[in-house]
């Protein structure tokens, strides 16, 4: 299966994963390479980053962006709720394996730019 870097548009952070995620999925790329992965991802933040000003990440490979006051009802809460743009690298549809995240942030730091974000 690989690897797949899944951008989402939602209520919540990449990293809740709650079970209706797959819902919030906008987009997905899937490859056999934890670098082209890595780059897609790279290439995508970067253009978040330019559409978005505030930037989250906990974790290599998680990522979500906003723009405050960006709200949509959100009918289970019964409230308007902010609105993130997220991007997520998963490996066979599962989350990163430690060992994979520290690969990963391995191949991210050579990406000029890309940790120059502002959190």
């Amino acid at each position: 299966m690989g690897f797949q870097v899944y951008q989402t548009e939602g209520f919540e952070e990449p990293w809740w994963f709650n079970d209706d995620w797959h819902e919030d999925v906008v987009s997905v790329y899937t490859t056999d390479s934890i670098e082209e992965a890595s780059k897609k991802y790279a290439q995508e933040t970067l253009q978040l980053n330019k559409l978005f000003p505030k930037y989250r990440s906990r974790v290599a490979g998680m990522a979500a962006f906003w723009q405050p006051g960006e709200l949509s009802w959100c009918e289970p809460c019964a409230n308007d709720e902010q609105v993130y743009h997220s991007l997520v690298i998963f490996e066979d549809n599962q989350p990163l394996s430690d060992n994979m995240v520290a690969e990963l942030t391995a191949l991210l730091n050579q990406y000029p730019g890309l940790n120059d974000q502002e959190i």
